[in-house]
Parts: structure tokens; C-alpha cells; sequence
């Protein structure tokens, strides 16, 4: 996993520093895994505070957290206001994000914390331009509020996620949050 965490961030690394002052970083995420954006939080709240760079993420029903913790750096970034989460009713199966208009990474399907990623990269505006209306339009169609607001998250760790996983196989993408909670009490 912690190859995957690695490329991840390195890519958001690179890509933000394409950016320019006021330009906009759309993510689509299953989890928001919490090691992610351990190494993140620091580069996203440089970004957010010098170039007013906004970041918004789709994100849940399930949020991972650090089991020491029982924290994930989204929700902290949140609360400073430096990213707006959005709760998904259900796991996203496409996970995409978009860095202004200039660039955008999107990963093939993979199940929750899976140790092998693929993924590409995408550079042509009008099809960026399209998933960032698909971003928004998502946020629409699923009547999704900024996190507190709206839909409660299930806090969960690696473990417990991929306990839960295992035992739903293909429908853990498509329960819905009530689902998985009735599904994680029992972890």
C-alpha cells in the first residue's frame, strides 16, 4: 500500500504546481485514505493560503481513518476550509481529479485499498472541462451538501474497511450508506 500512497501523492504534487492563483482541484475519491492525505495536508493547505487554490472532493460513504488517531486529515482540511468534502449516499466507482483546466489524473477501477493502482493521465481541456461539469453535476443530481452538512460519513479503518471488503465482495460499490453502516456494526 504504501507504493500506491507514494505515487498518489506525487502525482498531486506535480499537477499542483501547474496550477495558478484561483484555479480549481475537483477530486472524486472512494475512501479519502487517510495516508494520502497525511502527506498531503501540508502542500494542500500551502496551496489553499498562497495561490486561494480551491479543492473540493467527493468522498464516502466511508472515510478511512488512522487507527492510532481515528482521524483522517480531509475532515481537518474541511474544517479550516482549505477543502470542501462532499459526502457520497454510495462509494464512487471512478475516481478522478482535475487540476484547473490543465490536467487531470483518473484511475482505472480498483476495489478499496487495493495494492495495485493503474491509472492515466489526461491533458485534452474539453474532456477535463467535462468531468469537472460531471464533478458538479454529481454533487447536483445527489443533492450533496458540504460536509458536516448532509450525509454522516462511516468512519472506518484500513482494517475494517478491508474486513467489510472481503465480506461484500462487488457490492460493497453499490450499497447504500445505510447499508454499509448496518453492514460495518458488526466489524
Amino acid at each position: 500500500m504504501e507504493a500506491i500512497v507514494q505515487k498518489i501523492s506525487n502525482i498531486w504534487r506535480t499537477n499542483l504546481d501547474l496550477l495558478e492563483k484561483d484555479d480549481e482541484v475537483n477530486g472524486v475519491s472512494g475512501e479519502a485514505i487517510f495516508s494520502i492525505f497525511k502527506i498531503l495536508e501540508p502542500l494542500i493547505i500551502d496551496k489553499y493560503e498562497k495561490l486561494k487554490i480551491k479543492f473540493k472532493m467527493i468522498a464516502g460513504p466511508i472515510i478511512s481513518i488512522d487507527e492510532e488517531t481515528e482521524m483522517n486529515p480531509v475532515i481537518e482540511l474541511n474544517n479550516k476550509g482549505a477543502l470542501e468534502l462532499y459526502i457520497s449516499p454510495y462509494r464512487q466507482i471512478v475516481h478522478f481529479i482535475t487540476f484547473g483546466n490543465k490536467i487531470m489524473y483518473q484511475e482505472n477501477y480498483h476495489y478499496p485499498f487495493a495494492e495495485e493502482r493503474t491509472g492515466f493521465t489526461i491533458k485534452d481541456n474539453a474532456l477535463i472541462e467535462k468531468y469537472r461539469f460531471d464533478f458538479y453535476n454529481l454533487i447536483k443530481v445527489l443533492k450533496l451538501e458540504r460536509y458536516p452538512k448532509g450525509y454522516t460519513p462511516i468512519f472506518l479503518s484500513k482494517k475494517q474497511i478491508s474486513e467489510l471488503s472481503a465480506k461484500l465482495k462487488y457490492k460493497y460499490d453499490f450499497l447504500s450508506k445505510d447499508a454499509m453502516k448496518f453492514m460495518s456494526a458488526n466489524l
